[in-house]
């Protein structure tokens, strides 16, 4: 399938490179060692973009992670805090039960049960009851210091308001009166 003007660009392109001296093959040369050069300065670039680019998307994944976690967490304590009011009030309900009668009873347990649900929901959620032996200005809060003959100074004479923690972080500190 040649014609003619096949053959003669074949021709003539093969009369240019017959007729090139050897200082323009050089050039030649020379620009393709150029562009091989700058092909490969361009090549080490892109590769350190798309390295720092990998490297920015693994820290903001790592990053969002941490910031969801922080979220959720923070949502977990408002919801438990405010449990922790109603928990107190039926703390309050139960210390101050009396006999009722029969008719009554009934009504108490229930209450006594929906107490026990939610000292066992604070529970498994991993919330904790503190401890109130000495004043620990890192866990309670004191509302008052009192004399007393029982207690050495520092110690904790009557607790106000119990205090919380999850996960080893206090939730909300004891409110607690402390001996002189």
């Amino acid at each position: 399938m040649n014609t003619e003007k096949d053959t003669d660009l074949k021709n003539t392109s093969s009369e240019n490179e017959a007729s090139m001296d050897p200082s323009e093959e050089s050039k030649i040369e020379l620009n393709d060692a150029e562009l091989l050069d700058q092909c490969k300065v361009t090549l080490a670039e892109w590769q350190e973009k798309y390295a720092r680019l990998t490297a920015d998307l693994e820290n903001y994944k790592k990053r969002t992670i941490k910031e969801r976690s922080a979220w959720a967490q923070s949502a977990q304590e408002k919801v438990l805090t405010q449990l922790l009011g109603i928990v107190d009030n039926f703390d309050r309900a139960m210390e101050h039960s009396v006999e009722v009668p029969q008719e009554l009873q009934s009504w108490t347990d229930g209450i006594a049960m929906i107490h026990s649900s939610f000292k066992d929901f604070l529970k498994n959620a991993g919330v904790k009851e503190m401890a109130y032996d000495i004043f620990n200005p890192e866990l309670h809060e004191a509302l008052m210091q009192v004399d007393s003959d029982e207690k050495q100074s520092g110690e904790i004479v009557n607790v106000m308001e119990k205090g919380y923690t999850l996960n080893d972080r206090v939730l909300r500190p004891a409110k607690v009166s402390v001996a002189k």
